[in-house]
């Protein structure tokens, strides 16, 4: 196995993300927009630049990791997996969808019972995915799809595509970080949530990759209720949460590796959290200023900005704006929950 199929990132030379590049390109990913937002830096006093990966096809930033892993494994095994297999209450799944449709690869979406809504089945049934609603959690779906692919006659031809722990799909996510310095090669910081880590991984490894960005810092921004990243930083260790109790499901990962946190912990200068109203409330303010409606893994990232934003004035920074998979309705009901409960 070489060394840009392990999660050993340092090893990683930068020829891995140039490839990636390419490889996303081939795929048809077009390269999302970098805009100033006029709001968000008056705010802070400083120059915020907003990332739209929620304008993908499929809603988030996931499908650079989704194609990105498929052209991978048609590299190395001659052609594209005779099917897919994937476990995700969040962005992943949905992303997965996108590129197997899209390459004509049938396709099984695992979603625990507990992340399972409406709006998602309706997402998934255009893709004309196999949808399995199974497991209480995202571990136990993982396991369950892990399994499914080992009952398979021919595992060798199928594939298990992780959400966040494969070194292909994390080199997808890297992809982001190197327009995101095409367009603006000066910025200071990069803010980004962290769920699993696959996407603030991806954008590390890319940065340091290369002598030329490795001033470029690093922000993370969880909800409280999946922010295991953060309580790791305060408990000095790896934690594994008991449950996900934050509204922000597509941020639900109750741990890392220890891979990821060892790399989050060098290079994350700026480890935050907000609740769940403060992401919610971000979640409006966004709609009213950018005209553009997002979910709260997404707007959390932009409350994070707004809360401690005394550390960053006076400075350039590129906030990823990762997905935007919610509905209105959804939206409403976190509004009258969390902004007006007084109404309750």
């Amino acid at each position: 196995m070489c060394a840009e199929e392990t999660l050993d990132f340092a090893a990683w030379p930068a020829s891995v993300f140039e490839k990636a590049r390419e490889r996303v390109a081939k795929a048809g990913i077009d390269q999302t927009p970098l805009r100033k937002s006029l709001w968000l830096s008056k705010e802070l006093q400083a120059e915020v630049y907003l990332k739209f990966e929620n304008l993908h096809e499929g809603g988030s930033f996931k499908v650079r990791g989704a194609f990105h892993y498929l052209y991978c494994f048609k590299e190395k095994h001659g052609s594209f997996p005779s099917q897919v297999i994937t476990a995700s209450g969040g962005n992943h799944g949905m992303a997965v969808a996108v590129a197997c449709f899209q390459l004509n690869i049938p396709c099984t979406v695992i979603i625990p019972s507990n992340s399972i809504t409406d709006n998602k089945r309706k997402l998934l049934s255009a893709y004309n995915v196999n949808l399995v609603i199974e497991g209480s959690c995202w571990q136990e779906s993982n396991q369950i799809g892990l399994d499914m692919l080992n009952s398979l006659d021919n595992t060798e031809k199928a594939c298990y595509i992780h959400p966040f722990l494969h070194p292909w799909v994390i080199q997808g996510a890297s992809t982001m970080a190197a327009e995101i310095v095409d367009k603006a090669a000066d910025v200071e910081i990069i803010i980004a949530s962290l769920g699993g880590g696959g996407m603030i991984a991806g954008i590390i490894s890319f940065l340091r990759s290369n002598e030329k960005y490795s001033n470029i810092q690093v922000g993370s921004a969880e909800t409280s209720g999946a922010d295991y990243y953060y309580q790791s930083v305060q408990q000095g260790k790896l934690v594994l949460l008991d449950k996900i109790t934050s509204i922000a499901s597509t941020l639900g990962a109750s741990t890392g590796s220890q891979e990821t946190y060892e790399l989050f912990l060098e290079n994350i200068k700026y480890p935050m959290v907000v609740s769940d109203a403060e992401a919610v409330a971000a979640l409006w303010q966004i709609l009213e200023h950018e005209r553009i409606l997002v979910e709260p893994s997404c707007s959390a990232s932009v409350a994070a900005l707004l809360k401690y934003k005394e550390q960053f004035k006076g400075k350039k920074i590129a906030l990823v704006m990762c997905g935007g998979n919610v509905s209105l309705p959804e939206c409403l009901q976190w509004q009258q929950k969390f902004l007006f409960p007084e109404a309750n």
